[in-house]
């Protein structure tokens, strides 16, 4: 009796340990933004040379999803700057980037006009400009984008305030706001004082806003070592950067111990967060600050993005999730390969993870991961957007499929977003739901029919429950993983 209390509640402890871990991985991990999800972004910039090299590592990060990028008064004038920006879109192969213009404002050039007006961002294009102003570009993108969206400023907020005095709502749009600024707090610096009138008024509302500064650190010095080490690499957006500074007088500012890493800070900000001490100010709560940063490590991942050697992860435990086959039992690691390259490391994370989560590798768990995933992606939305209802039950087997779906979909009990239906013939089915839109997943009958007879051959021979029948489990998981396409597998239908 004793025994059997004391073995039924270390397998609740354990079960409710492994749902800490869980959480604690999934919220806060790179699967929060899976590696195959897209984050939307607007850049706006004022078109100086550390905007260009800003610029190009966004495009690099194929993990951000650039809407349009708009030029406002700074470096250069918002005509010049759009004239940049899509010579650099072009030079890029990436003219499909919607652009255009702002207002110029009164304020006197930048003494340093000139010399932005000779950096080279590529050769001229004769490609159409936008008709339409920055301003309406970007309000036309936020209101038609189905998610709120991230606006990265790299100059003077002058766009940022016409936006916001649009409308009172448009702010709904606006998940938040990345801006560089030379201090960060109180605000001097050129991309404030440049449009003052502009920056106070932005600063009015209740938008948050991350501000973001190189705080004169030494170490942020933009010097010819590691211009060198940008020349060495050939990806296009490291040659772009190195044929800017083949001008004379910007190749001046970089010997002089003048250029410094600025705007390059937000693309990495925006990958590896975690490199930056963020806080909030006290009496402005959205207004967040960087109060200090690694900038050797920052130099690091500025090589490595433009080398396209980058994970688009920040983890709490782990630097990266673990890849190595030799950290994997011998009968997964054999095929760790195929399946990656088959089906993509964000499938393959979350069936690790519904595996450790399920504590065994079951069939149904991991058509629920395919299905959660697969259904992400038809939405096109990170974790914890979907709602779900589950149509598996509460009991194994077809009940299993309930963990994937919280993996894949990133939808847990905990969040209130998943629910399971209170029908009385469980099946591997489900309903995602995502703006009012719902589409229905059902796993196709002949899978459904060849699990059946796989399991039934197996408790034929085996028994039920018996160490071969889970070992044939085992079996039949790691065969459906491999076999069983995401894209091919379901049923999908839209739901009223």
């Amino acid at each position: 009796m004793i025994k059997q209390f004391i073995k039924k509640y270390i397998h609740v402890i354990n079960i409710h340990l492994l749902i800490a871990i869980f959480l604690i991985f999934v919220f806060k991990t790179g699967f929060t933004q899976s590696i195959d999800t897209k984050i939307p972004i607007i850049i706006d910039t004022d078109a100086g040379a550390d905007d260009l090299r800003a610029i190009s590592l966004f495009i690099a990060i194929e993990n951000a999803d650039i809407l349009s990028i708009t030029t406002t008064d700074g470096n250069l004038s918002p005509q010049q700057g759009l004239e940049k920006v899509n010579n650099l879109l072009h030079y890029l192969k990436t003219d499909n980037i919607e652009t255009a213009a702002g207002k110029k404002t009164a304020t006197p050039p930048p003494a340093w006009r000139k010399l932005s007006e000779n950096i080279y961002w590529g050769d001229k294009t004769n490609n159409n400009y936008n008709r339409i102003d920055a301003t309406r570009l970007i309000i036309n993108k936020l209101e038609s984008y189905p998610e709120p969206i991230t606006i990265i400023c790299l100059g003077p907020l002058t766009n940022l305030q016409d936006i916001l005095k649009s409308s009172k709502k448009i702010k709904n749009k606006i998940k938040k706001v990345i801006w560089y600024n030379r201090s960060i707090y109180p605000f001097t610096g050129f991309n404030y004082e440049y449009n003052k009138k502009a920056a106070d008024s932005v600063f009015t509302t209740d938008i948050n806003i991350n501000v973001i500064s190189y705080l004169n650190k030494k170490s942020a010095v933009f010097n010819q070592t590691f211009l060198d080490s940008i020349i060495n690499i050939d990806t296009k957006y490291a040659q772009i950067i190195s044929k800017a500074y083949k001008n004379a007088e910007a190749l001046n500012t970089v010997k002089s111990g003048h250029a410094k890493l600025w705007d390059d800070l937000i693309p990495v900000y925006f990958l590896y967060p975690e490199l930056f001490d963020i806080q909030p100010i006290a009496k402005t709560p959205n207004f967040s600050i960087n109060k200090d940063y690694n900038a050797k490590a920052v130099r690091e991942k500025i090589l490595k993005i433009l080398d396209k050697d980058y994970e688009f992860e920040t983890n709490v435990v782990f630097d990266k999730f673990p890849i190595n086959p030799k950290d994997y039992k011998y009968d997964v690691r054999q095929l760790m390969d195929t399946i990656i390259k088959k089906y993509g490391t964000e499938e393959w994370r979350a069936c690790v993870l519904t595996d450790e989560l399920h504590q065994h590798l079951g069939i149904y768990s991991t058509v629920g991961a395919k299905m959660g995933l697969k259904a992400r992606e038809i939405f096109k939305v990170p974790i914890d957007q979907l709602q779900v209802i589950s149509f598996a039950g509460n009991k194994p087997p077809i009940g299993c499929m309930n963990d994937g779906l919280q993996i894949g979909a990133g939808a847990t009990l905990g969040h209130g977003v998943i629910s399971i239906a209170n029908d009385t013939i469980a099946r591997p089915e489900a309903i995602f739901i995502y703006n009012g839109v719902k589409k229905k997943f059902t796993l196709k009958k002949e899978y459904s029919q060849q699990v059946h007879s796989d399991i039934s051959k197996g408790i034929v021979e085996y028994g039920n429950l018996t160490s071969g029948y889970w070992k044939l489990i085992r079996e039949l998981s790691i065969k459906y993983w491999l076999e069983w396409d995401r894209n091919k597998i379901f049923d999908i239908e839209d739901v009223k």
